[in-house]
């Protein structure tokens, strides 16, 4: 390893101080602001996700409530009652490869 002169010392104890002073927000502001946007994402979509299977769960209930009394009329018009059985496969089918791929997306760096 080549000898340190005095004048890149004095540079490199200057830049070693910069660095020091200097925050975690003010050393790579960009960083901080890529893994707030993925949280906000993450988030979102996980509350939404979740949210529609609560609302699905509450929508089957009490549409199965409202059939009880027209069941017969309705079945003869070919309607049936909803089964959470085939409505949870459904959602989760259609937004699961998109939640594989925002926490995927959160869980990249970490």
């Amino acid at each position: 390893m080549a000898p340190v002169n005095q004048s890149q010392k004095e540079r490199l104890d200057a830049l070693e101080n910069r660095i020091l002073s200097l925050t975690d927000y003010q050393k790579e502001p960009e960083i901080f602001s890529i893994d707030k946007s993925r949280l906000e994402i993450t988030k979102y979509f996980l509350s939404s996700f979740f949210g529609l299977i609560i609302f699905s769960f509450i929508f089957c209930f009490i549409y199965n409530l409202c059939f009880i009394p027209w069941g017969d009329n309705l079945i003869k018009h070919g309607i049936k009652p909803l089964d959470i059985t085939n409505i949870l496969p459904l959602i989760t089918t259609t937004l699961g490869t998109g939640l594989g791929f925002i926490m995927g997306y959160y869980f990249k760096d970490k």
